[in-house]
């Protein structure tokens, strides 16, 4: 029974650990990448295959008036209640500044309205290669997990300190 509890605590300290360094790179890079979101995962199949549904993407600033057809952008929408990754398909000039339509590879059609320069949060830059690593932050975002893994880990450092003043 000791053996088990002992590889239970390793497991569980793996994952604390993890957890830990996932949120600190994602704080890290917000700073160097210079975008609220440097993370971002599709939270559906709409741009299939190039990326698929829990893929950890890597996001940076992107300069709205540079970017092209073709460009994979995070943007917000007023459907949406999380970013939206999709595809920029067309480019119109309203006013001096672009508005762009996207879709996602997926879908058959473009999606509705537009996207602004301030509705941009940032460009596609890389897709992590390891198969859905971008739903471990998914969980990770929700505030109670955070709480949790944060107490979880103050009481192995409790426990940790409590044993070596026994001994």
């Amino acid at each position: 029974m000791n053996r088990e509890k002992e590889i239970a605590k390793s497991i569980i300290e793996i994952i604390v650990i993890f957890a830990v360094v996932f949120i600190i790179a994602n704080y890290g890079l917000r700073f160097l990448l210079g975008v609220k979101y440097p993370l971002a995962v599709p939270t559906s199949n709409s741009m299939y295959p190039t990326l698929k549904k829990g893929d950890l993407l890597i996001v940076t600033k992107a300069d709205p008036y540079e970017l092209k057809e073709g460009d994979i952008i995070v943007f917000q929408a007023s459907w949406a209640s999380k970013p939206v990754v999709h595809r920029i398909v067309k480019i119109e000039w309203s006013g001096g500044s672009p508005i762009f339509y996207t879709k996602g590879d997926a879908n058959s059609h473009i999606d509705m309205g537009f996207r602004t320069v301030e509705d941009v949060i940032g460009k596609v830059k890389y897709r992590v290669p390891i198969p859905r690593l971008g739903e471990f932050l998914t969980i990770l975002q929700n505030k109670w997990v955070r709480i949790t893994l944060i107490g979880i880990l103050g009481y192995m450092l409790i426990e940790d300190i409590l044993k070596k003043e026994e001994e």
